[in-house]
């Protein structure tokens, strides 16, 4: 599934011009060989193009073509069909000792594309005039040509193309039956019959490739690059077959696969790091807005990509407040720009295993109705009347030991909530437990420099803590068919048991705030006793509620008379008695009860402050 996807993607990188062709490379072009029907050079022809950079003059640059691929060795002699290099063209050095290399480099040149032309049955006028240049081409009475000694320096610094002469948009490499030659000794090179075999990708007999090319810049894998296809050992041999031929994948579409990939981890747009997994995803658009789909997804994974994040967040924002009302539709995904919501959309999650890639998870999915279950995930994920679209990036991050250098979230993990995520399914409950623990958790500040940064971080990071919560409970109550329970800001009519003790958690704490005069203490009744109360409630809300009665008395009595009616109310809910124990799913709903009902004091204290402000 994986290698098919990157073939077909490959063939779409192609058509919209941005894969270089198997077998080619990217050289800079300086000038053309313009060679008459006889073979005879005409001229050299200037291929130097004006680019402007910023407010200075434009300056020349050289023309970008794609030629067949240099030799691996420069240092040996070696030449290639249609060679750029002058030494291989012409033959001739302006140092004296490079002349004989030149000459001999000239002479390999002129066996490997007559070795060429001999099986092309039909030749252009094109490849007509480039083999008569191969026949009387002779280098030693060329040394003084006026065309060649011009170019001074450059002559043996730069690089050529052959065209013919009057007609430089005809060019040697770019002819068809030439191209389709060279193409099929490429592909044939270095095989036999006995590599022969049914490809596993195209189901047609080709050559089967031995030995993969690598994949490069994978987080944890080697610099020179890490094989995803690979045998080695004696047990993975089947009837005599060694080494990759064990794959039954082609030349073909090994070249193809490779190159895909590798183009994909070149571009920080097409992957992120998730701990030590690198996720990749790319969109099968058949070459049309290439990147778009990735940009958008960019936003829900990591919005620190490199892209337009202003106008990715306004998208988002957009979606969950149409997710909100239900409007999530596709003809909606189809208003937010050039997309088309039936694109095949490809997640995949891979790590480094020594000198191979370990493939974690792959997920396929149609766009429109991915970007429909992470904007729900994205709804649910949501504490408060006004949220921002949270990156998978922060809740894998939220999930980590606090301040831990060390801990790291198992594969098996981010593969559930990758699939829960893509396919609009309940999240793991290993997720709510791990939230809850890390929530339950208090991180106090290495030292008084940090500590206001530590406390704004962590504030934030519970609230996303708190949202996974949220988006748990309502995803299991909507695979059971059930209404879902949590909404996004304060319920007073929410009367479950541990919701509602939260609540009062956050009400005792409140208390105790206002007793100290709104003075950060160094301990409050949440350090000591949070963790307990969600987990035991009955136990420790005994002692919390007598020292609630020490901490009115220091509080003004107007705040003491609403404080007292709130605790009241929650109170008569709870019909004068806590549970004795909760489960982990009731934690969760203490836990959100516990921030919902501080948000709200919070909003309230700002509202006030707001209005004193425009008072004076």
């Amino acid at each position: 599934m994986l290698i098919r996807a990157l073939c077909d993607y490959y063939d779409i990188l192609a058509k919209a011009g941005k894969v270089v062709p198997q077998g080619y490379s990217k050289q800079d072009i300086s000038y053309l060989v313009a060679l008459n029907r006889d073979g005879t050079l005409d001229k050299i022809v200037d291929y130097y193009v004006l680019v402007q950079k910023g407010k200075g003059k434009a300056k020349k640059q050289a023309t970008e073509l794609w030629m067949p691929l240099p030799a691996t060795n420069p240092s040996k002699v070696s030449a290639n069909v249609a060679d750029c290099r002058s030494n291989y063209i012409f033959g001739i050095s302006n140092a004296d000792k490079d002349r004989d290399k030149a000459r001999r480099s000239h002479e390999d040149f002129v066996r490997v594309n007559k070795a060429l032309l001999e099986k092309l049955e039909h030749k252009s006028p094109v490849v007509e005039a480039f083999a008569n240049f191969l026949d009387k081409w002779e280098p030693e009475k060329e040394q003084d040509n006026e065309k060649l000694v011009n170019l001074g320096k450059e002559l043996n610094t730069r690089k050529f193309a052959f065209c013919l002469a009057g007609h430089p948009e005809t060019l040697l490499h770019e002819d068809q039956d030439f191209l389709n030659l060279l193409l099929e000794q490429m592909e044939g090179s270095g095989q036999s019959e006995d590599s022969e075999g049914m490809c596993a990708v195209y189901g047609d007999i080709r050559n089967i490739a031995r030995l993969h090319n690598k994949i490069k810049n994978v987080a944890g894998g080697h610099p020179a690059g890490t094989l995803l296809v690979c045998f080695n050992n004696a047990s993975e041999q089947s009837y005599g077959v060694v080494k990759s031929y064990n794959s039954c994948i082609s030349e073909y579409a090994m070249m193809q696969y490779t190159e895909a990939f590798n183009i994909l981890m070149a571009d920080k747009n097409h992957h992120m790091l998730l701990d030590d997994t690198t996720v990749v995803y790319w969109a099968m658009n058949n070459g049309k807005n290439i990147g778009k789909e990735e940009e958008i997804m960019l936003g829900f994974l990591n919005p620190s990509g490199g892209m337009d994040e202003e106008e990715t967040e306004k998208m988002l924002t957009e979606l969950l407040k149409d997710a909100r009302d239900g409007k999530i539709v596709r003809e909606r995904i189809n208003d937010l720009g050039v997309i088309r919501d039936d694109v095949d959309f490809y997640i995949v999650g891979i790590k480094p295993n020594e000198s191979r890639l370990s493939v974690k998870f792959i997920k396929r999915k149609v766009y429109g109705e991915l970007v429909q279950n992470i904007a729900q995930f994205q709804l649910d994920m949501q504490i408060g009347d006004k949220g921002r679209p949270i990156p998978l990036k922060r809740v894998n991050q939220v999930l980590l030991l606090p301040e831990s250098t060390t801990d790291k979230i198992a594969p098996s993990l981010l593969e559930r909530l990758f699939d829960s995520v893509v396919n609009g399914r309940a999240l793991p409950v290993s997720i709510l437990a791990k939230a809850v623990k890390r929530i339950k958790m208090v991180v106090k500040p290495k030292d008084g420099k940090d500590k206001n940064r530590s406390i704004k971080e962590q504030e934030q990071i519970n609230k996303i803590r708190v949202g996974l919560i949220r988006a748990y409970l309502n995803g299991k109550s909507r695979a059971m068919g059930q209404e879902e329970e949590i909404e996004l800001s304060l319920d007073v009519n929410f009367k479950n048991q541990a919701y509602l003790c939260g609540r009062l958690f956050a009400v005792l704490e409140w208390i105790q705030q206002k007793a100290a005069g709104n003075v950060e203490l160094n301990r409050t009744i949440k350090d000591a006793y949070f963790a307990s109360a969600a987990s035991t409630p009955a136990v420790i809300f005994v002692k919390l509620m007598q020292l609630n009665q020490h901490h009115l008395r220091k509080v003004d009595t107007g705040v003491q008379v609403k404080l007292n009616k709130l605790t009241g109310e929650i109170m008569d809910g709870l019909c004068d008695e806590f549970p004795a124990t909760l489960s982990l799913h009731e934690q969760g709903k203490f836990i959100i009860g516990y921030y919902h009902q501080r948000q709200d004091f919070y909003k309230k204290s700002t509202a006030k402050e707001n209005i004193v402000k425009e008072a004076i």
